[in-house]
């Protein structure tokens, strides 16, 4: 037994943290910047949709592909995130 304890004892390795806090607050700085990303550019998106019916010309254009080009690239990050989620590295 005093073998045992002795060993213990003698032991300098620190145990490892049940939380890897960095990695915890890397997930949620991710999750906060693409959920706050994603809100923007469908703001963004709605608003120029929504701009448009007022405009004529060129304007209208303009804001009709910002609309469109605003949910391309929210549907885009929508689905690399789940593609970072299915394929999880090993």
């Amino acid at each position: 037994m005093s073998a045992l304890i002795a060993a213990a004892s003698s032991s300098s390795t620190k145990p490892t943290p049940f939380i890897a806090w960095h990695s915890l607050g890397e997930a949620v700085v991710a999750a906060a910047v693409f959920g706050i990303g994603i809100v923007l550019v469908l703001s963004v998106a709605i608003a120029l949709q929504a701009s448009s019916a007022s405009e004529s010309g060129a304007r209208r254009v303009v804001s009709r592909v910002g609309a469109v080009l605003g949910v391309v690239i929210a549907t885009g990050a929508v689905a690399y995130g789940i593609y970072i989620m299915v394929h999880k590295p090993s």
